[in-house]
């Protein structure tokens, strides 16, 4: 049969009847089915091509699952931590500011006051002493006549009665910061 009759509907021949109801074959790109040929479905990026069409099954795409991307439909990747994937997508997506990302995750988690995270973090990061964290994104230097131990949570810090400034124990402090003296005499 011409290519062109596969396309049509298949007349049953009545001396060579077939269980399926026609006897051909379809050409490259074509899948066979009970009255004529069909073309081939094409995966596109986002889809992963679990099954390829044959002369007699078309092919089978399946979305790109979760925590994975898939840049075509022979690749799926697993995100990089720092980064997340949702259902379907082609590349990854650079975990925001104010969150952080572990390894095949498919969305980002907030950090936790105490802490910030730039954008692309895979964990957070503990506020150190002598700074507080001023909001989930960024930590800054504790101002005079206060007192900023770790974990300062956001937006806080820690007022002083007498404050120096670090000298003494700038292994602890960088120099410059702050920190409370207790005296005896206040308790």
């Amino acid at each position: 049969l011409s290519i062109r009759r596969q396309r049509q509907m298949c007349i049953r021949d009545r001396d060579r009847a077939s269980p399926t109801g026609c006897d051909f074959n379809c050409a490259v790109g074509f899948f066979k089915g009970v009255d004529r040929c069909y073309p081939c479905s094409v995966c596109t990026a986002g889809f992963l091509a679990t099954s390829a069409c044959t002369g007699s099954a078309d092919a089978v795409c399946t979305i790109c699952p979760i925590s994975s991307y898939c840049p075509n439909p022979s690749t799926q990747t697993l995100c990089l931590a720092g980064y997340y994937c949702t259902q379907g997508v082609t590349a990854q997506t650079i975990c925001p500011v104010g969150s952080h990302c572990a390894l095949g995750v498919s969305a980002p988690t907030l950090c936790a006051s105490g802490s910030y995270c730039l954008a692309g973090s895979s964990a957070q990061t503990q506020c150190l002493g002598g700074y507080y964290c001023q909001t989930t994104s960024a930590q800054a230097v504790c101002s005079s006549g206060n007192s900023c131990p770790a974990d300062t949570p956001v937006g806080q810090k820690y007022p002083c009665w007498h404050c120096v400034t670090v000298a003494v124990l700038e292994q602890k402090f960088p120099p410059g910061h702050w920190f409370c003296v207790v005296d005896p005499a206040w308790q």
